[in-house]
């Protein structure tokens, strides 16, 4: 969804993502022995470029009976907007569970709707893209090179699983490599 015209909102997101940098790196997952970009990571990498440019982003839930949604909006000093929704599916139905959640649409939806570019391991089927060995005590962010582009016979072989949450099934994983799922 977007503002009838959205012609200078595109003109600023465009230099805005001529400045920005990727999102470095710089959070461990222990569950999954990977690393990501965090949410500061990704604010940090589009925060200056966006003010810049004239733009700001708005993160808001909505909460309805068709369910539970993360509302990202951004906004032009024009008054152009456009905004995306993110499903917010927890994985325990409580106050802790709805709060990972909305933290991890948050990073994935800021990342989207503003073109940063995240090299986080727990989307390693969407970007072709192996684990890393887990970052301990991090006290720096890192900058870190690209990983190698993964060859599409992988998930046809044997390989060590990449196991993730479900967005569709609370109650169970999947492998980003060969999408097999199983239950928690």
């Amino acid at each position: 969804m977007n503002s009838e015209q959205i012609n200078e909102l595109a003109t600023s997101l465009s230099k805005a993502q001529g400045q920005m940098k990727g999102a470095i790196k710089d959070s461990s997952n222990p569950f999954f022995k990977s690393t990501y970009a965090d949410l500061e990571s990704v604010w940090d990498a589009c925060r200056k470029a966006l003010s810049e440019n004239g733009l700001a982003v708005v993160q808001t839930t909505d909460f309805s009976p068709e369910g539970s949604f993360l509302i990202t909006t951004l906004i032009h000093s024009s008054g152009q907007w456009m905004k995306g929704k993110y499903p917010l599916n927890p994985v325990k139905q409580d106050p802790q569970g709805l709060g990972s959640a909305i933290t991890y649409a948050r990073r994935y939806a800021l990342a989207a709707i503003v073109g940063v570019n995240q090299t986080d391991d727990d989307g390693n089927a969407a970007s072709g893209r192996q684990t890393q060995p887990e970052i301990k005590n991090v006290q720096q962010r890192p900058q870190q090179a690209p990983l190698p582009k993964q060859s599409n016979d992988a998930a046809q072989g044997p390989h060590e699983h990449n196991w993730l949450p479900s967005h569709f099934k609370k109650d169970e994983i999947w492998c980003t490599i060969c999408k097999e799922k199983k239950p928690l």
